[in-house]
């Protein structure tokens, strides 16, 4: 009968122990943070925190697209290159923050582009033009540059200072890059560069091409040296 009553008493207290154990196991598995949530709670709020901030930056990425037509001619002032084999386009006149500049301009193929207006966001091409001006976009607010595969030469200063300059491509054909043609553009973040482009010139000394672009990843920079860059970032 003792027997009997103590083993009883035993199967009583491990019953005990296995429910506090469950019990335990529980409150680890669906543990309380600070402020009272559990971790279930937490792991789906951030999720949900996760997927709102990508669609916000979807959506702010979808805001400013490019045009699928060139603007009108009038909204460009131009002048006949030096050789008069084609225009160049001095100004922009337009409203839009969004250029997408014409093939050609009263007939004349556009092969230079300057002084454009520090309200733009985007810019492309459409033809053939060879030449980025000097100061052509100094200073500007412009986030986003599309150069056509025409473009041989970026001349000195021509998107000194962009600060919010953050995705441009070199395209194949480039040989040229002047001197401090990117410095200061401290948020570009892209330089989208094709396989096809194995050298640039670049300037005797020209150390400051991409001199202050502390933003470009680290690929970026060796691809860059690749192409015969000498200098700093």
């Amino acid at each position: 009968m003792f027997c009997k009553k103590k083993a009883t008493l035993l199967v009583a207290i491990l019953c005990v122990f296995a429910v506090s154990f469950v019990a335990c196991s529980k409150k680890d598995a669906v543990s309380t943070g600070a402020d009272g949530a559990t971790s279930q709670e937490v792991t789906k709020a951030d999720k949900k925190a996760e997927e709102k901030k990508a669609k916000e930056s979807k959506k702010g990425a979808s805001e400013v697209k490019l045009p699928t037509t060139p603007n009108a001619e009038e909204d460009f002032i131009v002048k006949l290159t030096k050789d008069g084999t084609g225009a160049v386009v001095t100004e922009y006149k337009g409203k839009s923050g969004v250029v997408y500049i014409p093939a050609t301009i009263q007939g004349l193929p556009v092969k230079e582009v300057r002084n454009m207006p520090p309200t733009l966001e985007k810019i492309s091409f459409r033809g053939t033009p060879e030449v980025i001006k000097s100061g052509a976009f100094d200073d500007t607010k412009i986030k986003t540059i599309t150069l056509p595969d025409s473009i041989k030469e970026i001349e000195s200063q021509a998107f000194i200072n962009c600060i919010a300059l953050e995705s441009i491509n070199l395209p194949a054909s480039l040989e040229w890059v002047d001197g401090v043609t990117f410095t200061f553009c401290s948020n570009l973040k892209e330089i989208i560069i094709p396989d096809s482009l194995t050298s640039v010139r670049f300037p005797k000394g020209g150390e400051s091409v991409f001199g202050g672009c502390s933003s470009l990843p680290l690929a970026t920079q060796a691809r860059l040296k690749q192409l015969g860059y000498k200098g700093s970032f």
